[in-house]
C-alpha cells in the first residue's frame, strides 16, 4: 500500500512498474495491457502527488531527448493505433470532451520523465534528492497534464467498450 511507504519509494516503485509495462508492450493483448497501464497511473498519480507535497516548487527543464521519444512514440502508435484516436459510441459522445490528447503521445512523454527520475534514484544517495526535484517538478510543471489525459483517454476506451 502507498501509504505504508516512504513517498520517494513509493513513486519509485510506481515509476518502476510503469516503465516496466511501456518498455515491454509488445507480445501483450492490449485492452489487457491498457488496464494495466491505467492502474500503474493512478498509482503513479497517487504516489508523486504524495512526494510533490514535501518538495518547495521549482522550475523544471525537460530533458533533450526528442529522437528517442519519437521512436518510443512510433512504437507505441503502432501498438495503439486502433485506440489512439477513438471516439465513443454516438449516443456517449455527447457527455464526453474529446480533447484527452493522443494516448501514445501521453504516454510516451510520462514514461520518459518518469523513467529520468527513475534513472536518478538508482543512482544511490545523491540521485535520490534530485529524483525527488525531478519526479515533484516534473509532475506539476509538465507530466501531470499528460497523466490526466491518458487516464481520460483509457476510461474513456473503457467505458465504450
Amino acid at each position: 500500500m502507498i501509504d505504508d511507504k516512504n513517498p520517494l519509494t513509493a513513486v519509485a516503485e510506481a515509476a518502476n512498474d510503469y516503465c516496466r509495462l511501456i518498455e515491454q508492450v509488445k507480445g501483450n493483448h492490449p485492452a489487457e495491457w491498457l488496464k494495466r497501464v491505467e492502474s500503474a497511473l493512478l498509482k503513479l498519480d497517487a504516489a508523486v502527488r504524495r512526494l510533490a507535497y514535501q518538495e518547495p516548487y521549482r522550475a523544471y527543464k525537460l530533458a533533450s531527448d526528442l529522437d528517442a521519444r519519437f521512436e518510443s512514440y512510433l512504437r507505441l502508435k503502432r501498438y495503439l493505433d486502433h485506440y489512439d484516436e477513438r471516439s465513443p459510441e454516438p449516443d456517449f459522445r455527447e457527455n464526453v470532451d474529446l480533447t484527452y490528447g493522443n494516448l501514445s503521445e501521453n504516454l510516451t512523454d510520462i514514461y520518459f520523465e518518469v523513467r529520468r527520475g527513475l534513472a536518478s534514484y538508482e543512482a544511490g544517495t545523491t540521485g535520490e534528492k534530485s529524483a525527488q526535484r525531478l519526479w515533484s517538478n516534473g509532475y506539476r510543471n509538465y507530466w501531470q497534464q499528460h497523466l490526466q489525459e491518458a487516464c481520460k483517454r483509457l476510461n474513456l476506451i473503457h467505458s465504450a467498450g
